[in-house]
């Protein structure tokens, strides 16, 4: 648990794609907050790259170090540094925001920024922290079990669309791609690559049964670049093409 007993800066900022963001390395947490664009960091000894895309964030903790850069248009930010009383855990260097509350919590950040920048009551921008933290931490009642695997794959499904490769996935529990597959393999016994790829096509059969978006439109929200991509997966794992797959599943599409 992190208990904030000191805030040391609160503020907006923007990251312009032109420039580096960092390199830095603090001696206090950072909870740095995509408020509109996206960012890429490089996290830590492993290099851990991370995608942030608005609305999100992640705490970085103590001694962590980091470097990145915004994406084509930019991006506003926000930090809160804070200093602790006393040890947090043994935590990894870094947590990311959970994504099905988001909003709500980016609601929060921007309702604490506001008080920082009114200079209100000090204990009450705290109290306000430790509800944005508690959302970032997992549950210290929780029994220990080998689900970070299922943990790390259920955050990447709520936020597929987002999810370009597998040191995405690896981000959700703070491990680096190698570890993660590693990790993968001895839980599940079998591909981390070949587990992404199949969550893609199960994501993409559903659209193609229930909804009318257009092969591009399911490609990009699966996590392809390209439609080309879903296609040839599609019809590699399938033996049909997308559109044969729609007209199968529903013959009046």
């Amino acid at each position: 648990m992190i208990h904030p007993t000191n805030l040391i800066r609160q503020g907006y900022g923007n990251f312009d794609a032109r420039f580096s963001i960092g390199p830095a390395e603090w001696r206090h947490y950072d909870l740095l907050w995509i408020h509109k664009g996206a960012v890429r960091l490089f996290i830590g000894k492993s290099n851990n790259q991370i995608r942030l895309e608005a609305p999100t964030g992640i705490l970085i903790c103590p001694n962590t170090s980091f470097i990145g850069e915004a994406e084509a248009n930019g991006a506003l930010a926000s930090i809160t540094h804070f200093e602790t009383k006393g040890e947090s855990g043994k935590l990894p260097g870094f947590l990311i925001a959970p994504a099905l509350i988001s909003f709500p919590l980016q609601a929060m950040v921007e309702l604490s920024q506001r008080y920082a920048r009114n200079e209100q009551d000090r204990q009450s921008r705290i109290r306000l922290l430790i509800a944005i933290l508690d959302a970032f931490l997992p549950d210290q009642d929780a029994p220990h079990r080998t689900d970070r695997v299922d943990a790390a794959w259920e955050r990447s499904t709520d936020r597929l669309q987002y999810v370009r490769s597998l040191s995405d996935v690896a981000a959700q529990i703070a491990l680096s791609e190698s570890a993660f597959r590693a990790l993968h393999r001895r839980e599940k016994g079998g591909s981390a690559g070949q587990h992404l790829q199949a969550l893609r096509l199960s994501q993409a059969e559903r659209f193609l049964s229930t909804t009318r978006m257009s092969v591009a439109q399911i490609a990009n929200a699966v996590g392809y670049s390209h439609p080309e991509s879903l296609i040839r997966a599609f019809q590699r794992t399938h033996s049909v093409s997308p559109g044969a797959y729609r007209r199968r599943a529903d013959p009046f599409a």
